[in-house]
């Protein structure tokens, strides 16, 4: 646990065991949950919905009673089940170090502290201390100022000073103070992605499927195209007939420019207001409160993709202009990279509509939401002005290495060069917060976003799974189970008894049974016994009955019956045919 602190609020949780009562007033945070701490209990109790909502968990009894909490691609928490009933995960044995960096991706001050021992933060500490009293050098100079001992009786090492730049970055002043401007690097043109005559005829005609949905209170327009998968998403300002008509005059764009032509388009039927506008182009509406399948099944994954960069932040509420930029990046990156089935060889869905080469490992240089400063290009750059501005990185500009970011002093969308990447203070992230509380953005310790159809409706949240994580290789076999070896049930009692073998069938002269009748006017009771039969009057002793064997005369029956018939008692029933 970390970030341990007295509650100050008045705020208290008790507890009360079979050793009497027991109050906390201390919080921390154990990775993204916060939890109460109390020095003298043994263990937190956390909750599995609470749990599920940030970390995807599994539990397979048949390999193991336990609990997997998958924290990352290589963190993996285990609860296993002891004798009380609860799953325990025991954190002797863990590097607390290890665990902590990866509850999350973006480098943070606190994180970055728990890496080091609380002597060589102070001397860091000391480090920056005397770098603002020395006219705030630049970074390189500094070092070789405490190399060479141009400061006597300086404590401070080099070590020190790097590690005050591992822990806080490099100093925010020399990069506002001393940036200066450097010309931009040459865009290439990318040269045309030539396409397949056999994809250009077979798909010349497209099926689109397209609905509304909201993610944090904003509108999202989205779209996806039979067999090729492009998905399109934009952000209109109302759901009007206008509206619509633009939103899907951009995307018809889109497919003319490759010479791909849009012959259907399947939606809800809000979209029914523009069915004569849109002609010839077909409009097919499902049912009411129905989504398109397509439509449907595209909005969860994109959720699911944008889950994964929620749970690398560590903001629990963001800006609208985030949100939007969140929404497009994990829509540029799955038509970048398409699914396992991608039409032609090859090709994805960006080589076919957008006639973009696949992405670059060059362009691929910033992570969304992180703390970096811009230089800011003036028309007049002999001021005393800052050189830089503090900003977060939101997406790739169709991921061709130019970058969004957004101001953190007004929270609107800028350009510029990245001169410095640092990590995340926490005043960066209270002004983020800040920024998405004063735009009425959800405030949610889960970090996620939330989707909805429609305001009030929620997106269930069942997860789906991409085609390829399930799919088997043309090596791979499904093995069959292995099942315990069984006794053996003998006969079968419903299989058909041949006549030879039936039991009395070669002694026909005992089937005429003599029977002493019973008086009618008589009441008779009758009272069976796991298949014997008698009958007797109440106040009389019971007659004598002589009566043939009752296989015998089972064998009579089912001889002469043209029917199935049932035998029954209280046990069981039997059908003969």
């Amino acid at each position: 646990m970390t970030d341990i602190e007295t509650i100050t609020d008045g705020e208290s949780l008790r507890l009360h065991t079979s050793g009497g009562i027991l109050d906390t007033h201390q919080k921390g945070r154990f990775g993204g949950f916060t939890v109460w701490y109390n020095p003298k209990c043994l263990a937190n109790i956390l909750s599995l919905a609470l749990v599920s909502d940030q970390y995807r968990v599994t539990l397979d009894t048949e390999v193991t009673n336990a609990f997997t909490v998958h924290i990352s691609a290589g963190h993996d928490m285990k609860f296993v089940r002891y004798s009380p009933g609860l799953y325990l995960y025991d954190a002797s044995n863990v590097d607390m170090s290890k665990l902590r960096s990866s509850f999350s991706f973006l480098q943070t001050v606190s994180s970055n502290k728990s890496l080091f021992r609380s002597r060589d933060i102070r001397k860091a500490d000391a480090a920056v201390s005397l770098n603002r009293r020395t006219n705030h050098v630049a970074t390189r100079k500094f070092e070789r100022v405490i190399s060479k001992n141009l400061i006597i009786n300086c404590p401070l090492t080099v070590g020190d000073v790097r590690r005050s730049h591992a822990i806080y970055g490099p100093p925010l002043p020399s990069l506002k103070g001393r940036t200066h401007y450097q010309e931009s690097a040459r865009v290439n043109v990318p040269s045309l992605i030539p396409l397949p005559r056999e994809i250009c005829g077979d798909l010349a005609n497209v099926t689109l499927c397209c609905d509304f949905h909201f993610v944090n209170g904003v509108t999202v327009f989205h779209t996806i195209s039979r067999r090729i998968n492009y998905r399109t998403v934009s952000f209109p300002l109302s759901r009007s007939k206008a509206s619509i008509l633009h939103e899907l005059n951009i995307v018809k764009q889109r497919y003319n420019a490759r010479g791909f032509r849009i012959v259907e388009i399947h939606a809800d039927n809000e979209f029914s207001k523009v069915e004569n506008d849109i002609l010839p182009i077909r409009l097919h509406c499902c049912g009411v409160d129905d989504h398109v399948p397509e439509v449907e099944r595209s909005v969860r994954t994109q959720k699911n993709e944008n889950r994964s960069v929620c749970h690398a932040m560590p903001y629990k509420c963001i800006p609208r202009v985030m949100v939007r930029q969140l929404i497009l990046q994990g829509n540029e990156f799955l038509n970048a990279f398409g699914s396992e089935d991608n039409i032609g060889d090859g090709l994805t869905p960006r080589n076919i509509i957008d006639n973009l080469p696949h992405v670059d490992y060059n362009h691929l240089k910033y992570e969304f939401g992180e703390y970096v400063q811009l230089h800011i290009s003036e028309r007049i750059t002999n001021t005393m002005r800052s050189r830089t501005i503090g900003a977060l990185v939101l997406g790739p500009r169709n991921i061709r290495g130019r970058y969004t970011f957004m101001s953190l002093e007004t929270g609107n969308i800028i350009d510029g060069r990245v001169v410095a990447q640092l990590p995340i203070t926490d005043a960066v992230i209270a002004r983020v917060e800040e920024l998405g509380q004063e735009q009425n953005q959800p405030f949610r310790f889960s970090k996620m976003l939330k989707y909805e159809w429609r305001p009030g409706r929620t997106i269930n949240d069942d997860d789906v799974f991409d085609d390829e994580d399930v799919q088997l290789l043309d090596d791979d076999v499904i093995p069959d189970p292995i099942l315990p070896d069984l006794p053996d049930a003998g006969p079968n009692p419903f299989a058909p008894i041949p006549e030879a073998d039936l039991p009395g069938a070669a002694a026909p002269d005992i089937l005429e049974p003599a029977v002493v009748p019973v008086e009618e006017e008589q009441p008779v009771e009758i009272i069976a016994d796991q298949g014997a039969q008698g009958a007797h009057t109440v106040d009389e002793e019971p007659p004598a009955i002589v009566a043939e064997p009752a296989a015998a005369q089972g064998a009579q029956e089912i001889l002469d019956a043209p029917e199935p018939i049932h035998f029954q008692n209280e046990e069981e029933e039997k059908v003969f045919f």
